[in-house]
């Protein structure tokens, strides 16, 4: 008689290790082979007769004592599905059939009561698998044939995936694809297939945003601005552009003290979903906010040496308090947002706090000779302003101002990428009051990694080489060239360069002043 031949490293599902002692040391009188196609092997002989009386009892002990010892373990085996549709592997297969032969009664193999329910529990499958496993394995033994443990599914199984022709999607208009359901009634398919379609990547998903409507004359300018920022080639380099060191960038945006519509993950059990509630979703507590921001001082080994951070200053007044409430006297200082900013205000701000914020936070080693970049809002303060360039040119400075071109937010470092980062930080913390936004917005500014920053001001040199081929306008893809690898790998250029034909291309252009015919009014 041969003895079971088991591997310890087919026993890959810890549910079966309860039988390993088990079969360890079985007295063997008949034999039966196991075959197993995938590793065309044979796996031995199979001991039938029974070294206890009742074997099955033996495994419900040992259950009852797994249930004793190990709580947790039986919990979780409870929670997770029995009868899944997962394939068996072929060992733990070879494994079920030893153990039901070994459980097995001669001469007709009848099983114990309750060993088919207890198998399927133990491996985690139903017991109409186990059933038909027994069944197969019955009729081999009984022709005296090898029992064959593989799986009957060859090669792929399943429903078989539906063949669409993806030239019918050209016929589909633009405006009938807009979400799953009216592309799909428009193809005359399912919304799954349509999905599926999806994940398989013969279509993409694309979020449109829209952008503003430029004229021949914005064209230019931007195109000009563009221009007035590149170094002119030498013997040795091509055109690139400058440092930009010296310009700091300032604009406006509101921050609000709630989305309208805010996503939670929940657990799937009844957890309290929160409740948020303000008397009117349309008048959400909100703060208008101005930012100033010059480019970071990083050197070749990465080390920041000035974060540029100039500052965020909220509009807000301190009033006093003309009614006495139940927590709060009469003449109380109270703190609330200035909902109208006019030209005066924005000069006192920038006069009051910006400007001496520059002064305070610029490097010693630094450069006296400031630009500061705005748009061209209404409420913005002229180029020329007299008590702005007065207060400008103290301590050693000359700050003066210059605008950017008009309808251009790509233009713009804040817009293009820092307050929206600001923003998703800020609406992490759930503010319940004026105070509490303000804290907000200043934690998530001080946050924010200088090193991001540098990235946006990349960033802001790749849109413009874009605009130069777009030829002014603003109908292009956003450019990504890997910035954070090429940080990690030291190749991160501080000055992008541009081509010369694209210069050439831009001139030409400005020189001919060649209009869109799109862009001309239409008669009625």
């Amino acid at each position: 008689m041969a003895e079971v031949q088991i591997q310890e490293e087919e026993f890959i599902n810890p549910d079966i290790e309860v039988f390993i002692s088990y079969f360890e040391n079985l007295n063997i009188d008949s034999e039966y082979d196991i075959y197993d196609e995938y590793t065309s092997e044979n796996y031995g002989n199979i001991d039938v007769s029974l070294s206890v009386e009742e074997p099955i009892s033996h495994i419900q002990s040992l259950t009852q004592e797994e249930t004793e010892t190990e709580p947790n373990q039986q919990q979780t085996l409870r929670q997770q599905p029995v009868g899944s549709k997962r394939e068996l592997p072929v060992q733990t297969r070879k494994l079920i059939v030893q153990q039901l032969t070994t459980l097995s009664k001669e001469p007709d193999r009848r099983l114990p009561r309750g060993t088919i329910k207890t198998i399927a529990l133990q491996h985690n499958t139903s017991r109409w698998t186990i059933a038909r496993l027994w069944e197969s394995a019955k009729t081999s033994m009984q022709n005296g044939i090898v029992i064959d443990v593989n799986s009957r599914k060859r090669r792929r199984v399943g429903r078989k995936p539906r063949v669409f022709d993806m030239n019918l999607l050209n016929a589909v208009p633009i405006e009938k694809r807009t979400t799953i359901r009216a592309m799909a009634s428009a193809l005359g398919i399912g919304h799954s297939q349509v999905y599926r379609m999806m994940k398989s990547g013969n279509i993409r998903a694309h979020t449109n945003s829209i952008k503003p409507k430029l004229s021949h004359d914005h064209k230019m300018r931007r195109i000009n601005f563009i221009l007035s920022q590149i170094i002119p080639p030498t013997i040795e380099n091509i055109p690139k552009f400058g440092l930009m060191y010296n310009v700091v960038h300032i604009d406006e945006k509101w921050f609000y003290m709630s989305r309208a519509t805010q996503r939670y993950y929940l657990f799937p059990w009844e957890e309290e979903e929160p409740y948020r509630c303000v008397q009117n979703k349309n008048f959400i507590g909100k703060v208008m906010f101005i930012a100033a921001v010059a480019r970071p001082h990083i050197n070749s080994a990465g080390e920041v040496l000035w974060d540029g951070k100039i500052g965020i200053f909220p509009f807000t007044e301190t009033y006093y308090a003309m009614r006495r409430l139940e927590n709060r006297p009469t003449g109380t200082a109270q703190l609330r947002a200035i909902t109208r900013v006019t030209r005066d205000v924005l000069r006192d701000k920038l006069i009051t706090e910006v400007l001496p914020a520059i002064r305070s936070k610029w490097p010693a080693n630094g450069v006296k000779d400031i630009w500061i970049q705005k748009d061209n809002a209404k409420p913005h303060i002229l180029i020329n302003d007299h008590a702005f360039n007065e207060e400008a040119k103290k301590d050693g400075f000359n700050i003066r101002l210059v605008c950017q071109p008009a309808s251009s937010p790509d233009m713009n470092i804040l817009d293009l990428g820092l307050f929206s980062a600001l923003q998703s930080i800020q609406f992490k913390s759930f503010p319940k009051d004026l105070n509490d936004l303000i804290k907000a917005v200043n934690d998530a500014y001080d946050t924010f990694e200088p090193k991001l920053l540098n990235y946006t001001w990349i960033q802001y040199q790749l849109c413009m080489i874009e605009v130069l081929k777009a030829k002014g306008g603003n109908n292009y893809k956003n450019p990504h060239i890997g910035k954070q690898r090429l940080d990690r790998l030291g190749l991160l250029p501080r000055q992008l360069e541009i081509p010369q034909e694209l210069i050439d291309a831009a001139r030409q252009f400005l020189a001919h002043g060649i209009i869109n015919l799109n862009d001309l009014p239409q008669d009625d």
